[in-house]
């Protein structure tokens, strides 16, 4: 992870200063805000490399999440207390990387930080070329993250397009739930995996009557994959 800055937006003290320490002790400058709209504000003005949020840090984390998505692909890990699983899904399909439950161990937030962080940068460094998938009727372009069907744009949520760039990266590949969840959302603790099959159900109605020759297929009691012919 590089001698970067890292903002955190939380209305608690005492989380901050849990990882306050653990954070600056890798020189990495810690920033702290306690609500949306400064977190926002510090955001523009300081182009950090990483964002961990408290869902209850305002009234409207999706509307957080959406602001930064605008502009930004930064890694952004979501902490909240007693969050449901259509709250955790929604913020993950938003835009965050990863949602992890209030009490934490700041031990375990720093292994998710370098984790989501070491996939970031890969998939930043990956050439262009090598970021778009072609098949008929089908275009995914995780440079630009861009879904065409049949030479039209489609708008799709982040999470949706990088479940089907990895599919449709390994056709005829049968991925579990938990591979999926692992490799897309990239955590296990207190994830959800009704996650996936939201995310697949949303793809599908997405992707319907556009199959050529290719389509996402259920494998009963393992999970899916993008089967091809």
């Amino acid at each position: 992870m590089p001698a970067d800055k890292i903002l955190m937006v939380d209305n608690k003290w005492s989380n901050c200063e849990l990882l306050r320490p653990k954070i600056e002790s890798r020189n990495i400058q810690f920033l702290q805000e306690s609500d949306f709209e400064r977190g926002i504000k510090r955001f523009k003005e300081e182009t950090p490399v990483f964002v961990i949020v408290n869902a209850n840090a305002g009234s409207d984390l999706n509307g957080f999440l959406t602001r930064i998505r605008e502009n930004s692909k930064i890694p952004i890990l979501v902490m909240a207390e007693n969050s449901r699983p259509i709250e955790r899904i929604t913020a993950l399909e938003v835009g965050a990387d990863d949602y992890i439950a209030v009490p934490f161990d700041p031990d375990e937030v720093i292994a998710r930080i370098r984790a989501i962080y070491r996939r970031y940068s890969t998939r930043a460094s990956v050439g262009k070329s090598s970021q778009e998938i072609i098949y008929p009727g089908l275009r995914i372009n995780l440079t630009n993250y861009e879904l065409a069907l049949d030479g039209r744009l489609v708008k799709i949520p982040p999470k949706e397009l990088n479940l089907l760039y990895l599919m449709a990266s390994n056709p005829n590949i049968v991925f579990s739930r938990e591979q999926l969840m692992d490799r897309v959302w990239g955590f296990e603790c207190y994830s959800d995996l009704r996650t996936v099959d939201v995310h697949i159900k949303r793809l599908r109605q997405k992707l319907q009557g556009h199959e050529k020759g290719w389509a996402i297929v259920t494998i009963r009691g393992v999970g899916y994959k993008f089967s091809t012919k």
